[in-house]
């Protein structure tokens, strides 16, 4: 199988996105101001499939307007553009958690342990372990799955991008100060 991974510029931010010969989403970055960042930002999710094979592509503009979207849900923005995502994970209960996340309302969150147990998992780490691989950051927003004690953790299975993760709550009008989530933030039920 191929994937052909793009690299976009939009307001100083660079975006990657990796597609299959159709067209469809496979996996994409998040916008960042270091193009090694978004580049490292993507890598970490490009999915682990026998035989997959990528090509660097740069600037189609075919494939330009799902990177805007990408970068207007970044910008904390609702947008109304379905993508043609294709899981190329077949870990189900990674598709049930991103089900999950993504009934989760823009400008608020929910807390590990309610994902868990809204799914029937006894341990909310393994929420958080499904989250690190999320191919689809953004589409499916992982960065509203914060601690049940308000504390946002990492992002995309790093603590130390913490920072990405804060940005994209503070856009989509969440109360944060100090790490920590307003405990009005947070939704009672999936």
């Amino acid at each position: 199988m191929e994937g052909f991974l793009y690299r976009f510029k939009i307001n100083g931010h660079f975006i990657f996105i990796l597609v299959d010969k159709e067209g469809n989403l496979l996996a994409n970055g998040v916008p960042h101001s270091s193009m090694q960042t978004a580049l490292e930002l993507i890598k970490r999710h490009i999915p682990q499939v026998k035989n997959f094979k990528i090509e660097y592509m740069y600037n189609e503009n075919k494939y330009r307007f799902i990177a805007q979207e990408l970068f207007r849900l970044f910008q904390g923005k609702d947008v109304r553009y379905r993508f043609n995502v294709r899981f190329l994970d077949n870990n189900p209960l990674r598709l049930r958690v991103l089900k999950a996340v993504k009934k989760i309302p823009r400008g608020k969150v929910a807390s590990y342990s309610l994902v868990a147990s809204y799914l029937g998992v006894k341990s909310p780490r393994v929420i958080g372990k499904m989250l690190m691989k999320n191919p689809f950051p953004l589409i499916y927003p992982c960065h509203r799955v914060v601690y049940k004690n308000g504390y946002i953790g990492g992002y995309l299975g790093s603590k130390s991008l913490w920072y990405i993760k804060a940005g994209i709550l503070l856009r989509e009008g969440v109360p944060l100060k100090d790490k920590q989530v307003s405990k009005s933030a947070f939704i009672e039920k999936l």
